[in-house]
């Protein structure tokens, strides 16, 4: 697990990681870089990376920042412990091959 302080720090650390990520779970705003930009930029590193996006803003500004094509699972702020539990095994799951599980 690497546990980054900003953006910068995250791709400093996973530049010198060169086993790659199973997972990149990033909050939209963070010190320094956004989480969408450090998203890009990790899957130009690791393309092969899933990304979980956290936020608390609404589906209609993230789709006005991402794009209407959004490559990324978001979790909505506030979520219980389980809900990114679940979310996280889905994604590993669905990276590996296995058949995704609706997440409610």
């Amino acid at each position: 697990m690497l546990q980054a302080t900003s953006g910068e720090d995250a791709l400093r650390q996973l530049q010198s990681n060169t086993a790659g990520l199973d997972l990149a779970l990033l909050d939209v705003i963070m010190p320094g870089m956004n989480g969408i930009e450090l998203a890009k930029r990790i899957q130009a590193i690791h393309p092969e990376t899933p990304i979980i996006l956290m936020t608390g803003y609404g589906p209609h500004e993230i789709a006005r920042v991402v794009g209407d094509n959004n490559p990324y699972r978001i979790i909505w702020k506030p979520f219980k412990a389980e809900s990114l539990r679940r979310m996280v095994e889905n994604v590993i799951s669905s990276a590996a091959g296995a058949p995704s599980e609706p997440i409610s």
